[in-house]
């Protein structure tokens, strides 16, 4: 038989909670003393942690207080078998988006924390390979994120953890496809920039990392595009593509692209092809303020993307 401080601490609950979750839902009936303290048995503890790792991963402790024990158990082992899966990459990362919406939705930061930098050390172990990490959670995360940042505001400290841990898995990947590369085709490196934002720097990261992928060699440079910068990438590289990034809410309607492309006004550039990745609400406006170019295309997905960096 264990106390309520072991039990406490070997399962994280504090011991004024479990007193609490004892009288409020009844959940556990630990046997009393002779001297009135509560002892826990081997099966109470296990089912205490089961419930520790529930709410920790956002479940409410009202409805997980009207389970049986059996349905607990259930409950949990089907989370693991998620967790385990290894017969598709997909499924591994189904499981993070799963955990990551719920613990975004009840404003649960350990659990972000936890999730990301778990499949930081799974990325270091190779665990997966950087496309199934790109396009089965990176790019339906950001997503998730995204519409989170429109509807749901007040977690603005929540979702710019979300997006740093989300960049630095990125530039973790970047790292890796760098190192991967295999310059076969031997076609001129494409430039990639951001705009400033932190959407448009994911979205430039995304999109250096899917280059690699698709075996064309991407140089991404974050925010500092200038005239120096692009000029310099022309001259000793000989490259004819520039990427500029600048995805933002609905609600966020200024273009920073177009703040760039003024001070790029250049005819050093005359034989560049420009694109630029939007949002559906911002195509719309476009280009408004940038003079026509005749060279330059705008992008609403990564997919969209992929026919302006295969075409020579």
């Amino acid at each position: 038989m264990y106390s309520i401080k072991y039990v406490s601490t070997v399962t994280g609950i504090g011991v004024h909670t479990l007193r609490a979750w004892e009288r409020r839902y009844d959940i556990i009936k630990p046997v009393r003393s002779e001297k009135g303290r509560r002892t826990y048995s081997e099966e109470e503890l296990s089912l205490l942690k089961i419930i520790s790792e529930l709410v920790h991963l956002g479940e409410p402790i009202g409805t997980l207080a009207k389970l049986k024990p059996s349905e607990l158990t259930e409950k949990w082992d089907t989370l693991q078998d998620m967790k385990s899966l290894k017969g598709t990459k997909y499924e591994r990362f189904e499981y993070s988006l799963i955990v990551l919406r719920t613990a975004l939705s009840v404003s649960n930061k350990e659990v972000i924390v936890h999730e990301l930098t778990t499949l930081q050390s799974e990325m270091d172990a190779r665990n997966f390979t950087i496309n199934n990490f790109i396009e089965d959670f990176a790019i339906p995360f950001h997503n998730h994120l995204s519409k989170a940042d429109y509807n749901d505001p007040e977690k603005g400290s929540l979702l710019r953890l979300s997006y740093m841990l989300l960049t630095q898995l990125l530039r973790q990947g970047l790292a890796m496809s760098v190192d991967q590369f295999n310059d076969l085709g031997k076609k001129n490196p494409v430039l990639i920039g951001s705009a400033g934002t932190i959407r448009g720097e994911i979205d430039g990261l995304i999109c250096t990392i899917r280059s690699y992928l698709q075996g064309i060699e991407a140089i991404y440079i974050g925010s500092r595009l200038s005239q120096d910068v692009i000029t310099e990438f022309v001259a000793n590289l000989g490259a004819e593509k520039v990427i500029i990034t600048d995805r933002k809410s609905p609600f966020k309607q200024k273009l920073n692209v177009c703040e760039v492309f003024d001070k790029l006004n250049s005819n050093e550039f005359a034989g560049i092809q420009w694109a630029v990745l939007l949002s559906e609400s911002q195509t719309t406006a476009w280009p408004c303020c940038v003079p026509h170019k005749a060279n330059l295309k705008t992008y609403n997905s990564f997919e969209s993307l992929d026919q302006f960096l295969k075409v020579s």
